[in-house]
């Protein structure tokens, strides 16, 4: 059933019952129930509730639960919390839907304690590079934050690399910090990330002097692969002295 929130409460909407849609031939039942400002409205398939050897019920206690501690303000962020958190550990395809109707008087005075944190499951594929320059400026519109060109570029070769380098899926997140934008790019290939040395032969590894132009950044190993870091400025600022850069924790 869909989950409404309400006054930090949520429950889930269970007025009409009756068949799946799309199953049987007898007249549906209806249920209404107006939205209010901050209303948060969640519509998911079964994957990110259902678990094999645990009650589907248990699935959506957690769900209710989740729902009901979520801060941030935005659906966008809303959804990508609750996949987080419950949809973790996930064995079918998952659907979420997030509707949250806008509170103006309440937003103004609390947007700064939303966490500003995104994350994006991308193929290994071209494409996969314009998509995640798209969430990039798409994030930064709803966040406020207006120049994003050094980050722009510094996603677009971290995502290049990943798919030129890497195989399988591509994983990018974003965090904005309060001091400028941190950027992750995780793929499956546990190499290390290799700028060149600036000789005119070498082939490949013009990206990441780019990323150390424009950020600070870093790499560490996963149990998957890597995962490359980059924290570009807000006031975009570039590096004064890019240097080779070890594995970092950071």
């Amino acid at each position: 059933p869909p989950v409404i929130v309400r006054d930090g409460q949520a429950t889930t909407l269970d007025g009409a019952g009756g068949a799946l849609v799309g199953f049987g031939r007898t007249d549906r039942d209806t249920a209404v129930l107006p939205l209010e400002r901050g209303d948060v409205l969640v519509l998911y398939t079964d994957g990110l509730i259902e678990r094999r050897h645990t009650p589907l019920r248990e699935g959506l206690d957690q769900l209710l639960a989740v729902s009901a501690e979520v801060r941030t303000r935005d659906a966008a962020g809303i959804g990508e919390e609750l996949l987080s958190r419950v949809g973790a550990a996930r064995e079918d395809d998952v659907a979420v839907v997030v509707v949250r109707i806008p509170d103006p008087e309440v937003d103004a005075t609390t947007a700064h304690r939303s966490p500003r944190r995104r994350r994006w499951l991308l193929p290994g594929e071209p494409a996969s590079i314009g998509r995640a320059c798209h969430a990039l400026v798409r994030t930064a519109a709803t966040w406020g934050i207006e120049d994003v060109s050094n980050a722009e570029l510094v996603v677009s070769e971290l995502v290049a690399n990943a798919v030129l380098h890497g195989w399988g899926h591509v994983t990018l997140r974003l965090l904005d910090t309060g001091e400028g934008m941190r950027i992750e790019v995780e793929d499956s290939n546990p190499a290390p990330p290799v700028a060149t040395d600036g000789h005119p032969g070498r082939v490949g590894g013009f990206g990441i002097q780019i990323v150390a132009r424009l950020a600070d950044w870093g790499w560490r190993p996963t149990p998957n692969g890597k995962l490359v870091w980059a924290k570009v400025r807000a006031d975009g600022e570039l590096v004064a002295d890019p240097q080779p850069v070890e594995v970092s924790e950071d």
